[in-house]
């Protein structure tokens, strides 16, 4: 049986911020674990995209109201903020392990 198109975005998606969480967690710990001068600029970057992510948790909570075209439209900007946040995440871990050992 396939799941309904909404059901399984929310799924995809919640999957996604899940896994995006899980990489932030990590920098945290390799900041800790480092005590490098420049963490709190990180910490801050952190902290930044966790707040972006629950605003866009909160969007998706909102959504079970949204159907037809507006759903379309909901459904593209939110897969392209989180793509954005995505790669803000992945840009700073990208940045962080040029400095930071496993």
């Amino acid at each position: 049986m396939h799941k309904d198109p909404k059901e399984y975005f929310m799924g995809k998606v919640d999957e996604d911020i899940r896994e995006i969480e899980e990489q932030l967690d990590e920098l945290e710990t390799k900041l800790e674990d480092a005590e490098w001068e420049p963490e709190l600029d990180y910490a801050t970057q952190i902290d930044n995209i966790r707040l972006r992510l629950k605003e866009l948790q909160q969007e998706l909570d909102r959504f079970e109201a949204i159907s037809g075209s507006t759903w379309s439209e909901f459904k593209k900007n939110y897969e392209n903020k989180l793509s954005e946040i995505s790669n803000d995440a992945q840009e700073l871990t990208s940045g962080l392990d040029k400095f930071l050992l496993e």
